[in-house]
């Protein structure tokens, strides 16, 4: 933290704490931005005031200042129009956040107490803050992987069948979450289609089974364990008798 130097007729200085995660922030990857930025941390009011605007008094909580688009200008050597729009940047990354009549405008620190409050209780609070990021990005990670996953099953079954199913069908993703949920990994759904391939895909009447709904249902684990010889595992009677076999693109 540094005092802030001030010119006569100025308010008292006083402290603001700047959090070593700033470093990582978008925000100081742009000098402009960073300078507005720490100018709204150094305008907020650190405690509930009241102020006047013109002829009227304005109550401020802890973190908010009013804001006008000239005096930042002139504050921060910036045109107005940079200024706005530097603001609205803060704004959408949700730093702070404005209320405007036709007379001023209150800025709003966001988070202000994690920012400037006490240091333990603001140590905890970016740690809990992080954790939750980083929960976050591992949940995004791991809906993308799922829906990798689809994809890479049935784009190597189409490979293998020279056929055109769809991955983002509700049935075919219906299959594949239940599989996975007993544990199976993408190398036994891909060993299953080899499997399969190997033993149906010249016989025309075996040929049609070669889709999702079947290779995919209740009896993955008994395909899974069988060999991709024929010759190892004896005749294979068609296990769909007299079921009516769908031929369709999905």
């Amino acid at each position: 933290m540094f005092p802030l130097a001030h010119k006569v007729g100025d308010k008292v200085p006083g402290w603001i704490k700047l959090h070593r995660q700033l470093l990582e922030s978008t925000v100081f990857d742009n000098s402009d931005l960073l300078k507005v930025w720490v100018w709204c941390l150094l305008k907020a009011t650190h405690r509930k005031r009241k102020q006047l605007v013109g002829l009227q008094e304005v109550m401020l909580e802890e973190g908010q200042f009013i804001f006008g688009r000239k005096k930042a200008s002139e504050e921060l050597k910036l045109s107005e129009s940079k200024v706005y729009r530097l603001m609205k940047i803060l704004k959408s990354e949700n730093n702070i956040s404005m209320k405007s009549n036709n007379k001023f405008t209150i800025i709003t620190v966001e988070n202000w107490t994690l920012y400037q409050g006490d240091d333990k209780e603001n140590e905890q609070q970016m740690n809990n803050k992080r954790t939750t990021n980083e929960q976050q990005m591992n949940t995004n990670k791991n809906v993308k992987n799922v829906k990798n996953i689809y994809k890479d099953i049935v784009e190597y079954l189409n490979e293998k069948t020279k056929k055109n199913f769809k991955y983002t069908t509700k049935k075919t993703k219906t299959l594949i979450d239940a599989r996975l949920k007993e544990g199976f990994s993408l190398e036994d759904f891909k060993k299953v289609v080899d499997i399969k391939t190997e033993r149906w895909l010249d016989d025309k009447k075996m040929n049609s089974y070669l889709r999702p709904e079947t290779l995919f249902g209740t009896k993955f684990e008994g395909y899974l364990n069988e060999s991709t010889n024929p010759k190892d595992n004896g005749p294979d009677d068609d296990p769909y008798a007299g079921m009516k076999v769908y031929t369709g693109g999905e």
